[in-house]
Protein backbone atom coordinates (compact mmCIF):
# COMPACT_ATOMS: atom_id res chain seq x y z
CA UNK A 1 0.00 0.00 0.00
CA UNK A 2 3.15 2.31 0.51
CA UNK A 3 4.37 4.08 -2.60
CA UNK A 4 7.78 2.04 -1.96
CA UNK A 5 8.10 -1.43 -0.43
CA UNK A 6 9.17 -1.42 3.37
CA UNK A 7 12.50 -3.09 3.39
CA UNK A 8 13.50 -4.56 6.66
CA UNK A 9 16.73 -6.60 7.68
CA UNK A 10 16.38 -9.02 10.31
CA UNK A 11 19.23 -10.28 12.73
CA UNK A 12 19.56 -13.37 14.71
CA UNK A 13 22.98 -14.76 16.21
CA UNK A 14 23.09 -17.74 14.64
CA UNK A 15 26.84 -18.10 14.57
CA UNK A 16 29.82 -17.43 17.69
CA UNK A 17 31.72 -14.33 16.78
CA UNK A 18 34.65 -15.15 18.70
CA UNK A 19 35.49 -11.22 21.22
CA UNK A 20 39.17 -12.54 20.62
CA UNK A 21 40.29 -11.10 17.55
CA UNK A 22 43.01 -13.57 17.38
CA UNK A 23 40.70 -16.17 17.59
CA UNK A 24 38.56 -16.97 13.98
CA UNK A 25 35.02 -19.01 13.03
CA UNK A 26 37.69 -21.60 11.83
CA UNK A 27 39.24 -22.08 15.52
CA UNK A 28 36.10 -22.86 17.01
CA UNK A 29 34.30 -24.52 14.23
CA UNK A 30 37.76 -26.60 14.66
CA UNK A 31 37.55 -30.79 13.09
CA UNK A 32 37.75 -32.04 16.68
CA UNK A 33 34.24 -30.16 17.58
CA UNK A 34 32.48 -29.45 14.50
CA UNK A 35 30.02 -32.10 14.99
CA UNK A 36 29.04 -31.13 18.94
CA UNK A 37 29.33 -27.16 19.15
CA UNK A 38 27.76 -25.83 21.37
CA UNK A 39 26.35 -22.06 19.62
CA UNK A 40 25.39 -20.42 22.97
CA UNK A 41 28.72 -21.53 25.01
CA UNK A 42 31.54 -21.84 21.99
CA UNK A 43 34.48 -23.58 22.92
CA UNK A 44 37.90 -24.73 21.13
CA UNK A 45 38.50 -27.95 20.49
CA UNK A 46 40.43 -28.22 23.54
CA UNK A 47 37.46 -27.32 25.40
CA UNK A 48 38.76 -23.92 26.32
CA UNK A 49 35.40 -21.36 26.64
CA UNK A 50 35.55 -18.62 23.79
CA UNK A 51 33.50 -15.57 24.64
CA UNK A 52 30.79 -14.73 22.22
CA UNK A 53 30.79 -11.50 20.63
CA UNK A 54 27.64 -12.32 18.11
CA UNK A 55 25.70 -9.34 19.47
CA UNK A 56 28.45 -6.96 18.48
CA UNK A 57 28.93 -6.74 15.29
CA UNK A 58 25.56 -6.39 14.67
CA UNK A 59 25.00 -2.45 14.79
CA UNK A 60 27.79 -2.43 12.32
CA UNK A 61 26.09 -4.48 9.72
CA UNK A 62 22.66 -2.53 10.48
CA UNK A 63 24.08 0.93 9.85
CA UNK A 64 25.86 -0.38 6.85
CA UNK A 65 22.48 -2.02 5.41
CA UNK A 66 20.28 0.75 6.75
CA UNK A 67 21.95 2.99 4.70
CA UNK A 68 23.17 1.53 1.04
CA UNK A 69 19.59 -0.64 1.22
CA UNK A 70 17.33 1.75 2.81
CA UNK A 71 16.10 -0.33 5.39
CA UNK A 72 12.85 0.92 7.24
CA UNK A 73 12.78 -0.93 9.88
CA UNK A 74 14.99 -3.50 12.27
CA UNK A 75 13.78 -7.00 13.56
CA UNK A 76 15.75 -8.57 16.35
CA UNK A 77 14.94 -12.19 16.72
CA UNK A 78 14.91 -14.24 19.95
CA UNK A 79 15.71 -18.17 18.59
CA UNK A 80 18.69 -17.86 20.70
CA UNK A 81 20.04 -16.50 24.16
CA UNK A 82 22.37 -14.82 22.62
CA UNK A 83 19.49 -12.97 20.38
CA UNK A 84 17.64 -13.07 23.78
CA UNK A 85 20.19 -11.15 25.65
CA UNK A 86 20.63 -8.90 22.58
CA UNK A 87 17.33 -7.98 21.85
CA UNK A 88 16.75 -7.09 25.20
CA UNK A 89 19.34 -4.63 25.68
CA UNK A 90 18.37 -1.64 27.21
CA UNK A 91 18.49 0.77 24.36
CA UNK A 92 19.68 -0.98 22.09
CA UNK A 93 17.48 -0.13 19.10
CA UNK A 94 17.68 3.52 20.18
CA UNK A 95 21.42 2.76 19.80
CA UNK A 96 21.53 1.54 16.50
CA UNK A 97 19.12 4.29 15.51
CA UNK A 98 21.42 6.79 16.93
CA UNK A 99 24.44 5.76 15.36
CA UNK A 100 22.61 5.62 11.91
CA UNK A 101 21.42 8.86 12.17
CA UNK A 102 25.09 10.07 12.77
CA UNK A 103 25.88 8.85 9.20
CA UNK A 104 22.97 10.43 7.18
CA UNK A 105 23.69 9.30 3.43
CA UNK A 106 24.49 11.62 0.81
CA UNK A 107 22.20 12.39 -1.72
CA UNK A 108 24.22 10.87 -4.40
CA UNK A 109 23.28 8.70 -6.68
CA UNK A 110 25.50 5.71 -7.15
CA UNK A 111 26.13 4.21 -10.61
CA UNK A 112 24.50 1.17 -11.44
CA UNK A 113 25.66 -2.75 -12.05
CA UNK A 114 23.44 -5.11 -13.67
CA UNK A 115 24.23 -8.66 -12.43
CA UNK A 116 22.52 -10.67 -15.04
CA UNK A 117 22.23 -14.40 -14.86
CA UNK A 118 21.83 -16.58 -18.05
CA UNK A 119 19.51 -19.33 -16.63
CA UNK A 120 20.41 -22.30 -18.69
CA UNK A 121 18.17 -24.97 -19.11
CA UNK A 122 19.90 -27.94 -18.33
CA UNK A 123 18.09 -31.11 -20.14
CA UNK A 124 17.92 -34.82 -18.51
CA UNK A 125 21.07 -36.20 -20.22
CA UNK A 126 23.08 -33.31 -18.36
CA UNK A 127 24.27 -35.11 -15.59
CA UNK A 128 22.73 -31.30 -13.51
CA UNK A 129 19.92 -29.83 -13.24
CA UNK A 130 18.87 -26.01 -13.72
CA UNK A 131 18.16 -26.10 -9.65
CA UNK A 132 21.36 -26.74 -8.83
CA UNK A 133 23.49 -24.61 -10.95
CA UNK A 134 20.94 -22.12 -9.68
CA UNK A 135 21.95 -22.90 -5.74
CA UNK A 136 25.38 -23.14 -7.23
CA UNK A 137 25.87 -19.63 -8.39
CA UNK A 138 23.15 -17.66 -6.17
CA UNK A 139 25.31 -19.36 -3.23
CA UNK A 140 28.65 -18.93 -4.89
CA UNK A 141 29.23 -16.57 -7.60
CA UNK A 142 26.61 -13.87 -6.81
CA UNK A 143 27.41 -12.67 -3.87
CA UNK A 144 31.43 -12.30 -4.72
CA UNK A 145 30.71 -10.50 -7.52
CA UNK A 146 28.31 -8.03 -6.11
CA UNK A 147 31.19 -7.45 -3.31
CA UNK A 148 33.66 -6.50 -5.66
CA UNK A 149 31.00 -4.62 -7.69
CA UNK A 150 30.49 -3.12 -4.65
CA UNK A 151 33.80 -2.03 -3.71
CA UNK A 152 34.13 -0.26 -6.83
CA UNK A 153 31.50 2.05 -5.98
CA UNK A 154 28.68 0.68 -7.85
CA UNK A 155 24.98 0.31 -6.58
CA UNK A 156 23.82 -3.47 -8.05
CA UNK A 157 20.64 -4.62 -9.24
CA UNK A 158 19.76 -8.29 -10.75
CA UNK A 159 18.06 -9.61 -13.68
CA UNK A 160 17.66 -12.93 -14.81
CA UNK A 161 18.55 -13.42 -18.95
CA UNK A 162 18.46 -10.13 -19.80
CA UNK A 163 19.77 -6.45 -19.36
CA UNK A 164 18.20 -4.70 -17.07
CA UNK A 165 15.29 -2.14 -18.19
CA UNK A 166 14.52 0.10 -14.89
CA UNK A 167 16.82 2.51 -16.44
CA UNK A 168 20.78 2.91 -17.84
CA UNK A 169 23.31 0.78 -16.69
CA UNK A 170 26.95 1.74 -16.39
CA UNK A 171 28.32 -1.75 -16.02
CA UNK A 172 26.89 -5.09 -17.45
CA UNK A 173 27.85 -8.59 -15.42
CA UNK A 174 26.86 -12.09 -17.41
CA UNK A 175 27.06 -14.93 -15.24
CA UNK A 176 26.40 -17.73 -17.67
CA UNK A 177 26.99 -21.83 -17.74
CA UNK A 178 29.45 -22.23 -20.56
CA UNK A 179 31.17 -25.41 -20.30
CA UNK A 180 33.97 -27.86 -22.06
CA UNK A 181 35.54 -26.89 -25.14
CA UNK A 182 34.79 -30.26 -26.86
CA UNK A 183 30.57 -31.21 -27.71
CA UNK A 184 31.22 -34.27 -28.80
CA UNK A 185 28.14 -35.96 -29.95
CA UNK A 186 25.71 -33.00 -27.82
CA UNK A 187 24.77 -35.37 -24.94
CA UNK A 188 25.69 -33.96 -21.36
CA UNK A 189 28.55 -36.05 -19.42
CA UNK A 190 27.87 -34.37 -15.95
CA UNK A 191 30.05 -31.86 -14.71
CA UNK A 192 32.29 -29.99 -15.20
CA UNK A 193 31.37 -30.93 -19.43
CA UNK A 194 27.64 -29.86 -19.50
CA UNK A 195 27.22 -29.30 -23.56
CA UNK A 196 23.45 -28.89 -24.29
CA UNK A 197 22.83 -25.99 -22.24
CA UNK A 198 26.62 -24.13 -22.75
CA UNK A 199 25.32 -21.98 -25.43
CA UNK A 200 25.72 -18.51 -25.07
CA UNK A 201 22.77 -16.81 -25.90
CA UNK A 202 22.77 -14.40 -29.12
CA UNK A 203 21.25 -11.79 -26.76
CA UNK A 204 23.98 -11.64 -24.55
CA UNK A 205 26.69 -11.97 -27.33
CA UNK A 206 25.54 -9.02 -28.34
CA UNK A 207 26.33 -6.95 -25.42
CA UNK A 208 29.74 -7.65 -25.82
CA UNK A 209 29.38 -5.55 -29.47
CA UNK A 210 30.13 -2.10 -28.38
CA UNK A 211 27.72 -0.78 -30.89
CA UNK A 212 25.15 -1.85 -29.25
CA UNK A 213 25.73 -1.46 -25.44
CA UNK A 214 27.81 0.18 -23.41
CA UNK A 215 30.48 -0.86 -21.11
CA UNK A 216 32.17 -2.00 -18.92
CA UNK A 217 31.27 -5.64 -20.00
CA UNK A 218 32.22 -8.37 -17.53
CA UNK A 219 31.36 -12.41 -19.38
CA UNK A 220 32.20 -14.98 -16.12
CA UNK A 221 31.87 -18.56 -17.65
CA UNK A 222 30.71 -20.57 -14.15
CA UNK A 223 32.35 -23.94 -15.86
CA UNK A 224 34.71 -22.99 -18.36
CA UNK A 225 34.35 -21.44 -22.16
CA UNK A 226 33.45 -23.62 -24.96
CA UNK A 227 34.73 -23.25 -28.11
CA UNK A 228 31.39 -24.18 -30.52
CA UNK A 229 28.66 -21.56 -31.28
CA UNK A 230 28.28 -18.25 -30.22
CA UNK A 231 31.31 -19.06 -27.99
CA UNK A 232 33.71 -19.21 -31.24
CA UNK A 233 32.93 -15.44 -31.37
CA UNK A 234 33.94 -14.91 -28.10
CA UNK A 235 37.26 -16.50 -28.39
CA UNK A 236 37.77 -14.10 -31.27
CA UNK A 237 36.66 -10.63 -29.71
CA UNK A 238 39.15 -11.68 -26.97
CA UNK A 239 42.15 -12.97 -29.04
CA UNK A 240 41.97 -16.66 -27.65
CA UNK A 241 42.53 -19.32 -30.06
CA UNK A 242 39.54 -21.55 -30.89
CA UNK A 243 41.28 -24.43 -29.57
CA UNK A 244 43.41 -24.20 -26.57
CA UNK A 245 46.54 -26.39 -26.85
CA UNK A 246 46.89 -28.01 -22.93
CA UNK A 247 44.67 -31.22 -23.20
CA UNK A 248 44.24 -32.01 -19.32
CA UNK A 249 45.38 -36.12 -18.82
CA UNK A 250 42.50 -36.42 -16.17
CA UNK A 251 39.90 -35.39 -18.19
CA UNK A 252 40.88 -36.62 -21.52
CA UNK A 253 39.14 -39.87 -22.59
CA UNK A 254 40.35 -40.33 -25.95
CA UNK A 255 42.92 -39.16 -28.58
CA UNK A 256 39.56 -37.25 -30.46
CA UNK A 257 38.42 -35.95 -27.03
CA UNK A 258 40.17 -32.98 -25.52
CA UNK A 259 39.32 -30.17 -22.58
CA UNK A 260 41.73 -27.72 -21.15
CA UNK A 261 40.00 -27.45 -18.07
CA UNK A 262 41.26 -27.64 -14.41
CA UNK A 263 38.71 -28.20 -11.64
CA UNK A 264 38.78 -28.61 -7.90
CA UNK A 265 35.93 -31.29 -8.45
CA UNK A 266 36.94 -34.55 -8.81
CA UNK A 267 35.72 -36.31 -11.76
CA UNK A 268 36.64 -39.48 -13.98
CA UNK A 269 37.25 -38.55 -18.23
CA UNK A 270 33.47 -39.54 -18.41
CA UNK A 271 32.42 -37.16 -15.81
CA UNK A 272 31.33 -38.98 -13.24
CA UNK A 273 31.88 -37.40 -10.26
CA UNK A 274 33.84 -38.79 -7.53
CA UNK A 275 31.85 -37.94 -4.37
CA UNK A 276 34.39 -39.70 -1.88
CA UNK A 277 37.43 -38.27 -3.41
CA UNK A 278 38.80 -35.00 -1.85
CA UNK A 279 38.36 -31.48 -3.93
CA UNK A 280 41.83 -30.90 -5.78
CA UNK A 281 43.46 -27.79 -5.30
CA UNK A 282 44.04 -25.83 -8.84
CA UNK A 283 45.41 -22.85 -7.30
CA UNK A 284 48.28 -22.40 -4.90
CA UNK A 285 46.72 -20.78 -1.69
CA UNK A 286 48.80 -17.20 -2.24
CA UNK A 287 50.72 -16.15 -4.69
CA UNK A 288 51.82 -12.59 -6.14
CA UNK A 289 49.90 -10.74 -8.31
CA UNK A 290 50.05 -7.08 -9.79
CA UNK A 291 52.81 -6.50 -7.69
CA UNK A 292 50.61 -7.76 -4.29
CA UNK A 293 50.75 -10.73 -1.97
CA UNK A 294 46.96 -12.03 -1.95
CA UNK A 295 45.10 -15.61 -1.12
CA UNK A 296 43.47 -17.55 -4.23
CA UNK A 297 41.45 -20.40 -2.76
CA UNK A 298 37.95 -19.73 -2.63
CA UNK A 299 36.80 -20.28 1.22
CA UNK A 300 34.62 -22.57 0.82
CA UNK A 301 33.46 -25.76 -1.05
CA UNK A 302 30.27 -26.34 0.28
CA UNK A 303 28.17 -25.85 -3.52
CA UNK A 304 30.29 -28.72 -4.64
CA UNK A 305 31.82 -26.67 -7.52
CA UNK A 306 35.00 -25.39 -5.94
CA UNK A 307 37.24 -23.80 -8.59
CA UNK A 308 37.33 -24.31 -12.32
CA UNK A 309 39.47 -22.65 -14.84
CA UNK A 310 40.71 -22.98 -18.45
CA UNK A 311 44.33 -23.62 -18.51
CA UNK A 312 45.79 -20.98 -21.40
CA UNK A 313 49.09 -20.42 -22.14
CA UNK A 314 50.63 -17.41 -21.96
CA UNK A 315 52.06 -17.32 -25.42
CA UNK A 316 48.22 -18.29 -26.91
CA UNK A 317 46.37 -14.72 -25.80
CA UNK A 318 48.24 -11.04 -26.62
CA UNK A 319 50.14 -10.09 -23.62
CA UNK A 320 48.59 -6.87 -23.73
CA UNK A 321 45.11 -8.67 -23.34
CA UNK A 322 45.82 -10.37 -20.23
CA UNK A 323 44.81 -7.75 -17.46
CA UNK A 324 45.88 -10.67 -14.70
CA UNK A 325 47.33 -13.94 -14.46
CA UNK A 326 48.61 -16.22 -11.90
CA UNK A 327 49.38 -19.71 -11.00
CA UNK A 328 47.62 -22.94 -12.34
CA UNK A 329 48.18 -25.88 -10.45
CA UNK A 330 47.82 -28.70 -13.32
CA UNK A 331 47.66 -32.40 -13.18
CA UNK A 332 50.64 -34.64 -13.61
CA UNK A 333 51.68 -37.94 -13.72
CA UNK A 334 51.15 -40.31 -10.36
CA UNK A 335 49.26 -37.07 -9.28
CA UNK A 336 51.73 -35.04 -9.50
CA UNK A 337 50.66 -31.23 -9.79
CA UNK A 338 52.81 -28.58 -11.39
CA UNK A 339 52.75 -25.15 -11.25
CA UNK A 340 52.10 -23.09 -14.51
CA UNK A 341 51.12 -19.12 -15.09
CA UNK A 342 47.98 -18.15 -16.86
CA UNK A 343 45.82 -15.61 -17.60
CA UNK A 344 43.10 -15.26 -14.87
CA UNK A 345 41.44 -12.74 -16.39
CA UNK A 346 41.15 -11.14 -20.57
CA UNK A 347 40.18 -8.10 -21.94
CA UNK A 348 39.46 -7.01 -25.76
CA UNK A 349 41.47 -3.74 -25.45
CA UNK A 350 37.60 -2.20 -25.68
CA UNK A 351 35.95 -2.19 -22.03
CA UNK A 352 34.74 -5.85 -22.11
CA UNK A 353 36.77 -8.72 -20.16
CA UNK A 354 36.15 -12.18 -19.33
CA UNK A 355 37.35 -14.79 -16.83
CA UNK A 356 38.85 -17.53 -16.92
CA UNK A 357 39.23 -19.15 -13.56
CA UNK A 358 35.43 -19.36 -12.31
CA UNK A 359 36.38 -18.01 -8.77
CA UNK A 360 39.27 -16.74 -5.92
CA UNK A 361 38.95 -16.12 -2.81
CA UNK A 362 37.32 -12.80 -2.09
CA UNK A 363 40.36 -10.94 -1.41
CA UNK A 364 41.96 -11.50 -4.89
CA UNK A 365 38.41 -11.34 -6.60
CA UNK A 366 37.86 -8.04 -5.82
CA UNK A 367 41.20 -6.24 -6.04
CA UNK A 368 41.93 -7.99 -9.41
CA UNK A 369 37.91 -6.51 -10.64
CA UNK A 370 38.92 -3.31 -9.42
CA UNK A 371 41.89 -3.41 -11.18
CA UNK A 372 39.83 -4.14 -14.52
CA UNK A 373 37.51 -1.55 -13.58
CA UNK A 374 39.85 1.17 -13.91
CA UNK A 375 40.98 0.44 -17.09
CA UNK A 376 38.01 1.61 -18.24
CA UNK A 377 37.40 5.02 -16.58
CA UNK A 378 40.66 7.70 -15.79
CA UNK A 379 40.04 7.05 -12.37
CA UNK A 380 42.50 5.14 -10.29
CA UNK A 381 41.04 2.11 -8.69
CA UNK A 382 39.28 1.90 -5.44
CA UNK A 383 40.99 -0.43 -3.96
CA UNK A 384 44.97 0.56 -4.14
CA UNK A 385 46.12 -3.13 -2.43
CA UNK A 386 43.95 -6.12 -1.67
CA UNK A 387 42.10 -6.13 1.48
CA UNK A 388 40.31 -8.43 3.89
CA UNK A 389 37.15 -6.57 4.18
CA UNK A 390 33.65 -6.36 2.37
CA UNK A 391 33.57 -2.70 0.85
CA UNK A 392 30.95 -0.56 0.18
CA UNK A 393 32.44 2.69 -1.37
CA UNK A 394 31.41 5.89 -2.98
CA UNK A 395 30.48 9.40 -1.12
CA UNK A 396 30.12 7.74 1.83
CA UNK A 397 32.41 4.20 2.12
CA UNK A 398 32.02 1.38 4.58
CA UNK A 399 34.79 -0.89 5.43
CA UNK A 400 33.75 -4.30 7.44
CA UNK A 401 36.92 -6.12 8.00
CA UNK A 402 36.91 -9.92 8.15
CA UNK A 403 39.90 -10.39 9.33
CA UNK A 404 43.10 -7.71 10.90
CA UNK A 405 43.64 -5.63 7.44
CA UNK A 406 45.55 -2.56 6.21
CA UNK A 407 43.10 -0.35 4.33
CA UNK A 408 44.13 1.99 1.13
CA UNK A 409 41.46 3.53 -0.52
CA UNK A 410 41.40 5.63 -3.40
CA UNK A 411 37.78 7.57 -3.12
CA UNK A 412 35.66 10.11 -4.61
CA UNK A 413 36.40 13.04 -3.09
CA UNK A 414 38.13 16.29 -3.97
CA UNK A 415 41.77 16.99 -2.70
CA UNK A 416 41.39 19.08 0.27
CA UNK A 417 37.81 18.41 0.61
CA UNK A 418 36.73 17.71 4.63
CA UNK A 419 35.94 14.42 5.57
CA UNK A 420 34.91 12.52 8.46
CA UNK A 421 36.35 9.21 9.61
CA UNK A 422 35.03 7.06 12.10
CA UNK A 423 36.13 3.39 12.92
CA UNK A 424 33.99 1.36 15.24
CA UNK A 425 35.27 -2.06 17.18
CA UNK A 426 34.63 -5.26 17.41
CA UNK A 427 31.65 -4.15 20.27
CA UNK A 428 30.36 -1.44 17.99
CA UNK A 429 32.04 1.49 19.92
CA UNK A 430 33.75 4.47 18.14
CA UNK A 431 37.55 3.78 18.56
CA UNK A 432 38.93 6.76 15.82
CA UNK A 433 36.94 9.72 15.02
CA UNK A 434 38.44 11.88 12.20
CA UNK A 435 36.34 15.02 11.73
CA UNK A 436 36.52 17.91 9.31
CA UNK A 437 40.06 16.47 8.36
CA UNK A 438 40.88 17.48 4.30
CA UNK A 439 41.13 14.46 2.07
CA UNK A 440 44.49 14.26 0.45
CA UNK A 441 44.81 11.14 -2.01
CA UNK A 442 44.75 7.57 -0.73
CA UNK A 443 43.02 6.87 2.61
CA UNK A 444 45.14 4.66 4.84
CA UNK A 445 43.82 2.68 7.86
CA UNK A 446 44.99 -0.51 9.60
CA UNK A 447 41.48 -2.13 10.85
CA UNK A 448 40.97 -5.06 12.95
CA UNK A 449 38.99 -8.05 12.86
CA UNK A 450 35.17 -7.34 12.71
CA UNK A 451 35.68 -3.48 12.80
CA UNK A 452 33.99 -0.88 10.61
CA UNK A 453 35.36 2.09 9.51
CA UNK A 454 32.99 5.25 7.63
CA UNK A 455 34.40 7.98 5.40
CA UNK A 456 32.10 10.39 4.50
CA UNK A 457 31.44 14.21 3.88
CA UNK A 458 32.22 16.09 6.94
CA UNK A 459 29.18 16.65 9.11
CA UNK A 460 30.32 19.80 9.98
Amino acid sequence: MSPRPELAVVVGAYNPIPCDTSISLADVYSPDSASSIDENEPRLSDGTPVQNCATGPWKNLLLVAAQRQEIDRIWLTADMPASIAASSQDGLGADILARIADHPAPDVPLPVANIIIDMAAFGDDDGYSSADYFDAVSFSFVGLVDDALQASGYQTVLTYDRPWTGGASDLTYILTPGGNEETGDGTGMGPPYWSSAQELPADLLALLDPANHPGPVFLHPVFGVPEAGNWADVRGRFGMPGRFSYRNPTLTSSDEYQTSLVTSLPVTPDGDVLDDAPMRPITPESATLLGHSMLLRSFSDFNGLGQLANFVSEDEVPQDRVVASGPLLLPGPIDVLQERSAPYIVTDGQGRFIWLVSQLHHQAFTYLMSQAIAQTSNQPAVLDEPVFAHVWSGPQTFVLAYDNTDVVLNLPFDKGQLIDITVYDVHSNPVREDLGVPYGGPLRASLNKYSLMVVEPTRG
